[in-house]
């Protein structure tokens, strides 16, 4: 992020609410185990952003540590932000919802110069219609939302547990409150 975000660049940070997130990894084996995977690192990571980050890798359960690394992504992408940076924070749901209308602000916010029927013809096309890791896989937002749906009533006990949990941590800490009002779930 510092490297791209230097005095009056205009940047983009997609991001996906927590909740959803939580849904995302929770519905995917492989995100999953990657997730867990890079876990070591983050909880470093987060030490060092989070002035009383006390917490050690093995007190966090396995659904903590999505969430952990959700919060070290969005303080980081955070921490690195100059002021004077130009940057719109994107929240991919809203992008999947209607793509067209957020790269029609992407198109002002970047100064571009996009019709209105090259946006329509991107959104039209095969992008958004395959799954990014793996072009080969149909994937589309309806098939997104779905998986989302059936993970959020898989793990709704643990979802809710994990975001009370970051609630409380959203107290203590102001890093963690702005990347959760960011992301339109400070409560």
């Amino acid at each position: 992020a510092d490297q791209l975000t230097h005095d009056g660049a205009r940047t983009l940070f997609v991001y996906v609410p927590l909740e959803r997130y939580l849904e995302t990894i929770l519905a995917g084996e492989a995100s999953m185990h990657e997730t867990l995977g890079m876990a070591g690192m983050r909880i470093g990571r987060l030490a060092k952003l989070l002035p009383g980050w006390d917490l050690q890798l093995w007190q966090i359960d396995p659904i903590g540590r999505v969430a952990m690394a959700w919060m070290c992504e969005m303080i980081t992408a955070l921490v690195r932000i100059p002021e004077s940076s130009n940057v719109m924070w994107l929240n991919f749901e809203k992008f999947v919802s209607d793509p067209a209308a957020s790269l029609t602000e992407l198109n002002t916010h970047f100064g571009l110069a996009m019709s209105s029927q090259h946006i329509a013809s991107i959104t039209a096309g095969p992008i958004l219609q395959s799954y990014s890791k793996a072009p080969e896989h149909a994937y589309d937002s309806n098939l997104r939302r779905q998986l989302q749906r059936e993970s959020a009533q898989k793990y709704q006990v643990e979802i809710r547990r994990i975001l009370n949990w970051v609630d409380g941590l959203a107290k203590e800490s102001p890093w963690i409150a702005d990347v959760m009002h960011i992301s339109g779930e400070g409560r």
